[in-house]
């Protein structure tokens, strides 16, 4: 159950469309991965891809996937792909980042989106 203060908020600012929201906390979560092409090509990867997945269609190396583990297969502990909401790859995805920029990202907590 949501506190009360939290959905007397979100009911506020959402108006009419508070219902698909309260809905959205019954639903499966969306699970996805980014690959660290500091680690490994997209190409490499998606020969060795052992997740299968959708591809996230704005997201350049995300994949949408199901099951769960993924957290302690090999690939994740070498760095290799990297847990991420889709949403937190699309922040990048906007941004036409340059090889030779310096980047701060004052959001990032671990720092998932600099990888």
């Amino acid at each position: 159950m949501l506190p009360i203060d939290f959905t007397k908020r979100m009911k506020e600012l959402l108006g009419e469309e508070y219902g698909k929201f309260e809905a959205s906390y019954s639903e499966d979560p969306v699970r996805s991965f980014r690959i660290n092409t500091n680690k490994i090509s997209k190409e490499n990867f998606e020969k060795i891809n052992p997740f299968g997945g959708e591809k996230i269609p704005y997201a350049e190396n995300g994949f949408y996937f199901s099951g769960d583990g993924i957290g302690n297969h090999p690939y994740h502990h070498a760095g290799m792909i990297y847990i991420q909401e889709p949403s937190a790859m699309a922040a990048v995805e906007s941004v036409d980042i340059q090889p030779d920029w310096n980047i701060l990202d004052l959001c990032a907590s671990p720092g998932g989106k600099s990888t």
